[in-house]
């Protein structure tokens, strides 16, 4: 998916709030992400480089989230200009070369301020492990309707879901209505923590967010900078 870069900086903010209706939405809702919030989850979290980088291109890129870190925005945005052309010319994608951009803000924004990025990669955790727990229970209700009251009945259950802070697969199992029930039972006081560990971590995020403004500005006005760039470029070889 090609990513837009319009405004990370606003994009942080509706993430938190489209976090907290996630939250305390029912346990069977499904949780639509924006496309600002999804590039601010992919920013905090780690952005494996392509294979097809070589060790040039690599050290690179390094070299423009040390420009970041050191403000150097018009010396980054002519080494930016000069690594898409190259990439451009080997009829690289642009979805490809976006990936490229957001590593360097993750490198050169979000990994040096330590606190406010690992607050950010918390709250994405947390809110990933909330939609598969969702998904758990509302598996197992579906399973439960097509058993007969009452009787020893079983039935095929796709058990996955969240224990103690950690994603599992079961895999498929036969289960009965009492063993559903009990299951899902402790399934919903794993979702309650969950849901309150991520309102604790929103809160904390939100104070990092408020000590953070001039990292967040520059998070935005660069990733606006470097998809223009890649933008312009793509333009002018058509």
């Amino acid at each position: 998916m090609n990513i837009r870069y319009r405004s990370l900086l606003a994009g942080f903010f509706v993430f938190l709030f489209a976090l907290v209706v996630a939250a305390v939405a029912p346990a069977a809702e499904t949780v639509h992400l924006t496309e600002d919030q999804q590039t601010v989850i992919r920013v905090a979290h780690v952005v494996p480089l392509p294979g097809w980088l070589t060790k040039v291109d690599r050290d690179l890129l390094k070299g423009a989230a040390r420009l970041l870190q050191q403000n150097k925005l018009d010396v980054l945005q002519k080494d930016w200009r000069s690594m898409v052309q190259t990439w451009v010319a080997g009829d690289r994608h642009s979805d490809e070369i976006d990936v490229l951009g957001t590593w360097i803000l993750r490198e050169g924004l979000l990994v040096p301020n330590a606190n406010l990025f690992d607050k950010a990669r918390q709250v994405g955790d947390t809110h990933e492990l909330l939609k598969v727990q969702r998904a758990g229970i509302s598996g197992l209700r579906e399973a439960s309707r097509k058993l007969p009251d009452g009787g020893s009945a079983t039935t095929s259950v796709h058990v996955k879901g969240v224990k103690n802070g950690k994603a599992f697969d079961d895999g498929v199992r036969q289960l009965s209505g009492a063993q559903i029930a009990s299951l899902q039972k402790d399934m919903e006081v794993e979702l309650e923590r969950l849901t309150q560990m991520s309102q604790m971590q929103q809160l904390d995020l939100q104070n990092a967010l408020s000590k953070q403004q001039q990292v967040l500005q520059m998070l935005s006005n660069v990733s606006k900078m470097l998809n223009d760039t890649l933008k312009a470029i793509i333009q002018n070889k058509r």
